[in-house]
């Protein structure tokens, strides 16, 4: 490509602190991608709210920009990274002044009215996007953020080149992670070993990622290690003249990879108080059924009417699992999962597996919190341990607690299915957590239980 036939730039050494020669000044402070956020959702109301005396325009006007993502962490910022809240943000301002009936300087507004309206918060959100934009870049400048590169080639060169080219951007490379060679630069190149070590030496916040010869994935063990330090890791794509980006440094597209679930506490925080509630009147409206389930089993069948096993959640902590029984009290014996059609079931365990009525005791494996509603399938801990030795990815999966339902389950990954893909669904859902994704695998759950399935 274009890009790796450029000579390798030279990267001139950042300054260093006189009273500590281990540590750079700007390892010391950095700004936070709040600061940059709160920002642009300031100077919005301050000009919102200087030509308008109606609050709820402003209100709109805030919550148009964290649906549009103004929060969101972007390397890139300048005025035409986000294109349409030029139109959208004044569009919403513009009806809700309608909705409100005011506005400071117009009473009763037509059409025309309405577009001079409209043309008017264009420039109000042009006007607020300049502002956010120069005080946001002086912030960067002001205090950057310790940078370290994982790579090698001229690509690598010219990426840390490109950070001390355009200080805009807010980020200083402190070193490369690599095991080759790094030809024309001048900072500090480390073993990808020493990666981690690496970041807690020069307090690293962010990390950027381009071409390696390692394999994909001999490099997802440290990628996992240094999310789980709540760093920002951004990766350039292979093909990355070709890949369309909505990230960028100066004309280098990066793909920044999501806050995994066990990093962002505040969505773990709101799902496990969102958790308790759902369960809790869960409880009381199944009771009926699990008791009608309960006495089915008892009066059907010998043995005790809960099947217990010890089963492996988060971190690997073993726990004790519930459900209805709904096999043999010696199958267990004759092996570790069930299959289509399975010999073993009892006629009503063969209801109670149709129907999921069977899982229902997992709740209150929810309420204790050795569960979650939606995670990976916890799996018996004999098997765990064989998992484990022959599949790298299998351990990452118990990064968050086990769940009751989970994308692995409703993509129809259960019983006597891949393992290797049942971890490689459950590590997606783990590092792309998202609100409306949840929602899905719980429909998803609901139709597959409607469906017999």
């Amino acid at each position: 490509m274009a890009h790796e036939e450029a000579p390798a730039p030279s990267i001139p050494e950042p300054a260093v602190d006189p009273q500590d020669s281990e540590l750079p000044v700007w390892t010391r402070r950095h700004h936070s991608w709040s600061d940059i956020a709160i920002l642009i959702l300031a100077c919005d109301a301050a000009v919102y709210g200087a030509i308008t005396w109606a609050w709820q325009v402003v209100a709109a006007v805030v919550t148009v920009d964290l649906l549009l993502g103004v929060a969101a962490r972007r390397y890139s910022f300048s005025l035409e990274d986000r294109p349409s809240r030029y139109l959208v943000v004044p569009f919403v301002a513009t009806l809700t002044t309608e909705l409100v009936g005011h506005v400071a300087f117009l009473d009763d507004v037509d059409l025309w009215q309405h577009a001079l309206l409209f043309m008017i918060f264009v420039a109000c959100q042009i006007l607020s996007a300049s502002l956010s934009v120069s005080l946001g870049t002086g912030i960067r400048k002001r205090w950057p953020r310790p940078t370290l590169l994982i790579g090698s080639g001229r690509l690598t060169t010219k990426l840390a080149s490109t950070l001390v080219e355009h200080p805009e951007y807010g980020l200083v490379p402190v070193g490369i992670a690599s095991d080759v060679a790094v030809p024309g630069t001048t900072l500090p190149v480390i073993p990808l070993e020493d990666a981690a070590a690496e970041v807690d030496r020069t307090r690293a916040t962010d990390i950027l990622i381009s071409f390696v010869p390692e394999s994909t994935e001999s490099l997802v063990p440290l990628i996992r290690q240094l999310q789980a330090r709540s760093l920002r890791l951004a990766i350039v794509p292979r093909f990355f003249d070709l890949s369309p980006s909505r990230d960028r440094l100066w004309d280098i597209p990066v793909h920044v990879l999501p806050t995994p679930l066990p990093q962002n506490r505040f969505r773990m925080a709101a799902s496990r108080g969102m958790e308790i509630v759902i369960v809790t009147v869960a409880l009381v409206l199944l009771s009926p059924v699990m008791l009608a389930a309960a006495l089915a089993v008892r009066l059907t069948s010998r043995g005790p009417v809960l099947y217990r096993q010890t089963r492996v959640g988060k971190e690997g902590r073993e726990f004790t699992m519930y459900k209805f029984r709904s096999m043999r009290v010696d199958a267990d014996q004759e092996a570790y999962w069930t299959v289509e059609d399975d010999p073993r079931r009892t006629k009503v365990g063969r209801l109670l597996r149709k129907t999921g009525v069977d899982e229902l005791p997992q709740l209150f494996n929810v309420l204790r919190g050795d569960m979650s509603l939606i995670g990976p399938r916890p799996e018996q801990a004999a098997l765990t341990d064989v998992f484990e030795a022959t599949i790298p990815i299998y351990r990452d999966r118990e990064r968050v607690p086990a769940g009751l339902t989970g994308l692995a389950q409703v993509s129809g990954l259960r019983g006597d299915t891949s393992i290797e893909e049942r971890a490689r669904f459950d590590n997606r859902y783990i590092d792309s957590p998202s609100v409306l994704l949840n929602i899905l695998i719980l429909l998803r759950t609901f139709g597959a239980i409607f469906r017999g399935q």
